[in-house]
């Protein structure tokens, strides 16, 4: 029993390591990331108090694993003093609004930039199981980018999860 559990947790990971992945740059050349793929592109009008921010959306995903990368334009003044607190509240709107768990919460920098590391669990759903959101937070100037990671519980290190977070850089 022990040898077929191993042996299936191989074949998953070894499943993982030959994703075919692209590089993405978006019309402006702000950033670069890498997709499973092209990315499928989405934009999205929303009201916050009044003001319409608009957030860009790039999914992807292979096999049980699906990649998002999003940004938008704060409309906020953004300085060295709020900046931690801009992610804090930004992370919290985000995981109350997807009905998910937050699990973890560590800062950190990118690329010199404030950043957030997460991780959060996904309710289920009539589309999919409960899962696991690794992702990363990051205001550069003045635009949130968020980078996630949905997988099925205890795959969230997987190597194209990896691959996805380290295929992602500021350009602009």
């Amino acid at each position: 029993m022990i040898a077929l559990v191993i042996g299936r947790d191989a074949w998953v990971s070894m499943q993982y390591m030959r994703v075919p992945c692209k590089t993405y740059t978006p019309s402006d050349s702000s950033f670069t990331a890498i997709f499973p793929g092209d990315p499928t592109e989405e934009k999205q009008d929303i009201n916050i108090a009044g003001d319409i921010w608009s957030i860009h959306m790039l999914h992807g995903s292979y096999h049980a694993h699906a990649y998002l990368l999003g940004y938008v334009d704060a409309h906020v003044i953004v300085v060295e003093e709020n900046s931690d607190s801009l992610l804090d509240r930004f992370l919290g709107g985000m995981t109350s609004g997807e009905k998910m768990k937050l699990l973890t919460k560590q800062k950190t920098t990118f690329r010199r930039d404030h950043a957030l590391d997460f991780t959060a669990e996904v309710p289920k759903t009539d589309e999919h199981p409960t899962g696991t959101v690794r992702g990363r937070l990051v205001l550069h100037h003045k635009r949130f980018y968020i980078l996630w990671a949905i997988t099925p519980q205890g795959q969230s290190s997987a190597y194209d999860v990896e691959k996805f977070f380290k295929g992602f850089d500021v350009t602009a």
